[in-house]
This record gives C-alpha cells, sequence and structure tokens, in this order.
C-alpha cells in the first residue's frame, strides 16, 4: 500500500515546480496556514490522479481534514484566533485519525473501538459546525434531523418508524464505513471534483473569464439588449466549466448587470436575467459542472451519455432565455452598446486564444476518448500550466499559481461540507430504510398517478436543493426521489434528470432562491421581486422535466427523425412560449393572444403529432390575427410619410 503522507509531499513538490518563483514570493504570503493546506491539499489530488487513488477511506478522509483546517480558518467563528485554530487542528487530526489505524481497522475487520466512537463523535460535530458556518441553517439542520431519526425511530409516526439504533451503532456506521460520513458523496469530491474546481480557478488565473466575457460582448453587445445577450453567452460558457452558479454569478454578473441597467432594464429584471443565465451553466453540455460527473458515476454510465441527453434540453433553455430578452428589448425599446463602448475583443483573442485550447484538450478526452473525469481534468490542468506559459499576460507567476490554489481551497469548502453532510444523510437512509418507504408512501399517496407523483417529487426535489451547491442539491434528490421515478417506469436518465433540473432550477426558485439573490444584490434590486422575475425567466426549466420523463425523445433518446422533428417543434414552442411570457409577438398581445399562445407552445414542446399540430394552429392563428391588426397601421404610416413628401 502506498504511504499516503509521501503522496502529499510528493506531489507538493510536483505542484511547487509548475510555479515559477514560488519560493521568490513575500514571507506573508507563503506564511498564510490556509494557502499552504490548500497546496498540499491540490497536490495530494494532483499526485493521486497521477499515481492512483489510495483506498477509499484513506483518499476521503485526507481530502476531508485538510478542507476541515482550510475551512476553520477561512470560516472564523468570532476573532478569538486560538478558538479557529483548536477547531482547525482538531478537525485535521479527526480525519487523519482514520489514516493511521487503517491497517488496524482491516485487522479488527471494522469493529468499533471506544475511541473510534469518541473520535467519530467529535468528527461529526465538527463537519454539521462547518457545515453551518460555510452553509447556513438548512442543510447542517437537515442532517441533524435525519441523525435523530436515525437514533429515535421507534418515537416517528407509524408510516416513519423503524426500531431505532444504538449511539455506538450509528456512529460506527458513520465514522468508520463507507456508507455515511465518507460515502459517495465525498467520495466524488475527493477524486475527481476538487480537480475541476482547481481547473477553473487556474482559467480564472488566466484570464479565460477575460476571453470569454469580451468574446460575448463582441459577438452579442451591439445588438438589441446587447448587455442581456452577452451576459446568456458568457454565463453559459463560465457555468459549464466552473458548475458553480453563485461564483458565475458574481463573475460575470458583477460586469453585466450594471449595463443592462444602464441600457435600460429594470434592475430586478437584469439580476433575474443574470441568475438564470448562471444557472443554466450547471446543465449546459460540454463540461456542465462537477454534478454531471456525480450523475454519471451514480448512474454507471459514460459521460459522454450525459453530455448527449442534456444537449437539448439546455439549448431549449437558453433558447426561451435569448428569446425573451430579445422580445423584452423590442417592446421596451432597449438598445445595444454603442461603438466606443465595446471592448476590442479581437484583440483579446489574439493574445488568448491560446487558453482555448485546454478545455479542448479537456473535451476531447471525456467525450471523444472517452477517458475518466479524473485523468481527463488532470490533463487538462496539465496543458493549461504549458500552455499559459505562450505569452505573459496569461503566465502564472508564483503569485498568481499560489492564488489560484487558495482560491481553490476556498471554494472546495462548501461543496466538501454540503457532500460530507449528505453522505452522512444517505448513511441514515441506507441503514433505516427510509428510502424504500419514501417511495412507497409516495406512490402510495399519489395511486399511480404519474403527473402527481411528479408534482410531489418537483417539490421535494426544490425543497432538498434550497440553499446548497449545485452538487449537493442533485445529491439528495437522486438518493431519494430518483428511485421513486424508477419505480414508475421511467428510463434512468429521464429521473436523474428531472432530480438534477429541479435541484439546479432550486437556485432561481424562492423562497431560498440563492443564485437570484446574489445577482439581486449586485442589481441593489429586491431579493424576491428578482427571484420571481428569475422564475418567470427560468420556466422552459420547470416544463421540461416533466416533458422528457414521458418523451425521452427530448433527452436524444430515439431516432434521429424523431429527435429532430421533437428539437424544431420543441424550438418553435419556446418561441411562442417568450411571447406569451413577455406579451410581444409581431406586437403587443392582448390577454387572449397570450392564452393562446401559451397553450400552443406547451402543445408544440410536447413530442407528437396531433400536439404539434394543434399548438402550430394556435401560434399561426396568433400570427395572421397580430398581422391583419398591423395592417390600418401600416397603412397610416405610409400615407403619413407620403402626405410628408408631397408638403
Amino acid at each position: 500500500m502506498m504511504n499516503p503522507l509521501r503522496g502529499i509531499f510528493d506531489g507538493a513538490s510536483m505542484a511547487i515546480g509548475q510555479a515559477p518563483g514560488v519560493f521568490g514570493l513575500a514571507l506573508d504570503t507563503m506564511k498564510k496556514p490556509a494557502t499552504i493546506a490548500a497546496l498540499i491539499l491540490a497536490s495530494f489530488h494532483l499526485y493521486t490522479a497521477y499515481f492512483g487513488l489510495y483506498d477509499s477511506i484513506i483518499q476521503r478522509s485526507v481530502h476531508l481534514g485538510l478542507v476541515m483546517f482550510i475551512g476553520f480558518l477561512t470560516y472564523p467563528l468570532g476573532k478569538r484566533l486560538e478558538i479557529n485554530w483548536i477547531l482547525a487542528a482538531l478537525g485535521l487530526a479527526c480525519a487523519l485519525y482514520l489514516v493511521i489505524i487503517y491497517e488496524q481497522l482491516i485487522a479488527r475487520m471494522g469493529m468499533a473501538t471506544p475511541l473510534d466512537f469518541w473520535v467519530g463523535i467529535l468528527c461529526i460535530l465538527l463537519v454539521l459546525l462547518l457545515g453551518l458556518k460555510s452553509l447556513g441553517w438548512p442543510l447542517p439542520l437537515f442532517c441533524l434531523i435525519f441523525l435523530v431519526y436515525g437514533l429515535y425511530g421507534p418515537y416517528f409516526p407509524s408510516f416513519l418508524a423503524h426500531k431505532g439504533m444504538p449511539m455506538d451503532r450509528l456512529i460506527s456506521w458513520q465514522f468508520i464505513t463507507t456508507e455515511g460520513l465518507w460515502g459517495i458523496p465525498l467520495g466524488v469530491m475527493a477524486t475527481f471534483v476538487f480537480l475541476f474546481i482547481l481547473y477553473g480557478a487556474f482559467l480564472s488565473a488566466t484570464g479565460a473569464g477575460e476571453l470569454i466575457m469580451d468574446m460575448a460582448i463582441g459577438l452579442t453587445g451591439r445588438s438589441r439588449g446587447g448587455p442581456a445577450k452577452v451576459a446568456v453567452v458568457s454565463s453559459s460558457f463560465f457555468g459549464t466549466i466552473s458548475g458553480s452558479v453563485v461564483a458565475n454569478v458574481v463573475s460575470t454578473g458583477t460586469f453585466t448587470i450594471p449595463l443592462m441597467k444602464r441600457v435600460g432594464y429594470p434592475p430586478h429584471y437584469a439580476g433575474g436575467i443574470e441568475a438564470v443565465a448562471s444557472t443554466g451553466g450547471c446543465i449546459m453540455p460540454p463540461v456542465m459542472g462537477a454534478a454531471a460527473f456525480v450523475m454519471a458515476d451514480i448512474m454507471g454510465v459514460g459521460y459522454a451519455a450525459v453530455v448527449k441527453a442534456a444537449l437539448l434540453p439546455a439549448l431549449l433553455y437558453y433558447a426561451a432565455l435569448f428569446v425573451q430578452i430579445h422580445m423584452r428589448a423590442i417592446s421596451s425599446d432597449i438598445r445595444g452598446l454603442s461603438a466606443d463602448e465595446l471592448p476590442n475583443w479581437r484583440s483579446t483573442v489574439r493574445r488568448r486564444w491560446h487558453l482555448v485550447i485546454s478545455p479542448g484538450v479537456l473535451i476531447y478526452l471525456l467525450i471523444w476518448e472517452n477517458a475518466s473525469a479524473m485523468k481527463s481534468v488532470l490533463w487538462a490542468i496539465v496543458s493549461l500550466l504549458f500552455i499559459s506559459t505562450l505569452r505573459a499576460d496569461t503566465r502564472l507567476t508564483g503569485r498568481k499559481f499560489l492564488e489560484a490554489i487558495a482560491d481553490a481551497g476556498r471554494q472546495t469548502v462548501p461543496v466538501t461540507l454540503g457532500c460530507a453532510l449528505a453522505g452522512m444523510m444517505i448513511g441514515v437512509v441506507t441503514i433505516t430504510g427510509i428510502g424504500l418507504k419514501f417511495a412507497t408512501g409516495i406512490i402510495g399517496l399519489a395511486g399511480e398517478n404519474l403527473p402527481l407523483i411528479l408534482v410531489l417529487l418537483m417539490i421535494a426535489s426544490l425543497i432538498l436543493g434550497m440553499g446548497v451547491t449545485a452538487t449537493v442539491a442533485y445529491l439528495l434528490p437522486a438518493i431519494i426521489v430518483a428511485p421513486v421515478l424508477t419505480k414508475m417506469g421511467v428510463t434512468q436518465m429521464a429521473a436523474h434528470f428531472f432530480c438534477f433540473y429541479f435541484a439546479t432550477i432550486s437556485y432561481i426558485t424562492p423562497p431560498v432562491a440563492i443564485g437570484a439573490y446574489a445577482a439581486a444584490g449586485i442589481a441593489n434590486a429586491s431579493p424576491m421581486k428578482t427571484g420571481w422575475t428569475a422564475s418567470r425567466l427560468g420556466i422552459v426549466g420547470f416544463i421540461i422535466p416533466f416533458l422528457f420523463v414521458k418523451h425521452p425523445t427530448l433527452l436524444m433518446d430515439g431516432s434521429a427523425g424523431n429527435i429532430f422533428i421533437a428539437a424544431l417543434t420543441a424550438f418553435m414552442g419556446i418561441f411562442a412560449l417568450s411571447g406569451a411570457l413577455e406579451g410581444w409577438f409581431l406586437g403587443r398581445c392582448n390577454f387572449f393572444q397570450r392564452a393562446i399562445l401559451f397553450i400552443g407552445a406547451l402543445l408544440m414542446m410536447k413530442p407528437g403529432f396531433f400536439s404539434d399540430i394543434a399548438g402550430f394552429i394556435g401560434i399561426v392563428l396568433v400570427y395572421f390575427w397580430q398581422y391583419m391588426g398591423r395592417k390600418p397601421i401600416r397603412k397610416q404610416e405610409k400615407n403619413r410619410l407620403e402626405s410628408m413628401k408631397m408638403g
């Protein structure tokens, strides 16, 4: 067995070797303990990605221990430094305790000792505490309720009751097995998800974000409502790699939201656009953030299959947003940016075009070579570190290198703690059998009525996704909700995408719409008003999951001809839906025209010959209704111009 400590320090040597001049940095930077811990964490992951993973508990405990050390220094409890140092040291020690006793643990075949029990209790309490500081109260509270449920099962209502379990059994199940704290959620975080976070931090440090932003402005900035379209394009590209909605909002929204307000979009509307665009980055291929890799791992399918299924729904999502903001721009006479407001995006492309090679390497390895996510992102990082040296303004100096690693360390704290808390909840679900009871209860409540079951599961997914990261938001419904759908005959891919979409859409769904609230802060708008606006702009995200559950054609499951027809009619439906929501088609719509467009849009988005025909007839009816209504106006305008010429 490899020595994990040797791996950490050998990996550190490899990583430091990639950072020219790292030892020439100012001493104050090198002495920052959280940065040093983040460097060790990154080094450990790079080392294991190349040379191979350790046994599950060792790999996961090293990761969590270092993250807790970083976390208690990054999210301090008050101003007394010694308390935070003690908590950081205890977090690291509790997690690494399993590394130290690992061989003994194998020798005693997983039997827990009293010391294991007390260290386990301390570790769980520290995870709950750091989760509270880094994630807020909802997820730690849910986790605490699950743990109480595991202990006091007989005291719950009959349909939830179980015989309960002793404290020592629950703690040993959570702490010295891979069924609880060290379960699948933390496993995916400790193998490849952190590497994607690190890769995103390196991309930002090299200036790839500026390249994406300038290209988006160059493509769409001068058109009607240009800044809003810039938000859509830039956020889709940025989010597909970062996978963090809030980071996406803050990174792109700081620039796009003030521009949108300046050209005439109301503050709440500008914030809603950015929130919806940033949320869509999590569902937009080819990378889609970390949650998509977790989905592929849970389903046991290749990542290429997930990308293929995600493509059409994601395009529909962004098409609906794009058309809505275009129609809003026409109806409100919102112009684009002037020529002197546009950056010299061609110059940016000439200076930084080489940075797109690294994402190209990642996509090639993931999709065409079908390589593992861990190997793919490893070589993407290596290629980026090499390619960035080709020009001085993209080169990672020692300071930039360490800042990127420190940023990755900070970003990974809430994601890792979310995965650890989710793992503990899943552990309780596994040992008590509540998952099966939940599925049976939902089916019993709704009977065999699949639409009603879908509505109930949508609500459950939105609640489970409140206030947590995209990866964690997907994990909880995937474990609890997806089995209910597969039990009803829904395909595995559709069931997991249903959970994935609603867990992601929770970022823009009040009352806890953290993506919309982050955008509202930048826009200086009402958070709740921004949240409801974002929900309306992102309405396709609420509709599409119901459609692909019943019609997997929208997930590219079917013949090429059927997929093409489904895509064509769905995009026509999107155009009509946008008109209904914004009240503009050829011109301003009255109530009846909007109602017809809305119904026609839903019929066209639903695959099926008769529904397509009915929807098309409704849309054509509104078209001619408005066309004939505009003829007198056009004639009056023509007569006015002719009289002006004669005068």
